[in-house]
């Protein structure tokens, strides 16, 4: 994965260009972002963002996510523990006291081979950061954990995390079929 951060807020359109050396390669990118201040979103545009953001196909990276899958096997269906690491740059936190605490919106969509949504599990999830644990929520960001059971014919899982200050929303798509019953990364 790779991604970038706006260091400039221009109001003007920037293309982007990735390449790689390697023969064979597929590469999925936005081919270029409007550098605008983030205007405040109102309920109903967030839940259309989100929605929306299932049927983009290239992952954003709005909010950064790291995903770890376990698979294990079970009866009648296997179980997806899905561990989030995010990104503490692109998440708000409020003042609280004396740490922070910050919220964000999860949904998981299981689609099956032909594209079409055969499972859905959605949460929000609410953090803490303290004085002491500050230094590490920098370094380390946000660790999230969500466990379910795959729909039978699920073949590809979208992971949606919507920082619910901001309305910024961060995708990941993983193919599950590459996702073998041990421990696996994304």
């Amino acid at each position: 994965m790779l991604g970038f951060y706006l260091t400039a807020v221009d109001s003007k359109y920037h293309e982007l260009k990735v390449s790689v050396a390697r023969p064979g390669v597929t590469l999925n990118y936005r081919r270029g972002y409007y550098a605008l201040d983030e205007p405040k979103i109102d309920t109903a545009q967030k839940k259309s963002d989100l929605s929306s953001a299932l049927l983009n196909p290239v992952d954003s990276g709005a909010v950064g996510i790291v995903a770890t899958l376990d698979m294990q096997p079970g009866s009648p269906r296997n179980t997806a523990n899905v561990r989030l690491r995010l990104d503490p740059d692109t998440l708000s936190l409020d003042k609280n006291g004396a740490g922070w605490t910050g919220k964000v919106e999860e949904m998981f969509v299981e689609l099956n081979s032909a594209g079409r949504e055969v499972g859905r599990i959605s949460a929000s999830k609410a953090f803490d950061v303290t004085p002491t644990t500050r230094d590490s929520y920098e370094v380390n960001g946000v660790a999230l954990l969500q466990s379910f059971q795959l729909a039978p014919d699920a073949v590809k899982l979208a992971i949606i995390v919507r920082d619910s200050a901001s309305g910024r929303t961060g995708t990941l798509s993983v193919a599950l079929n590459a996702v073998t019953p041990s421990s696996a990364r994304q």
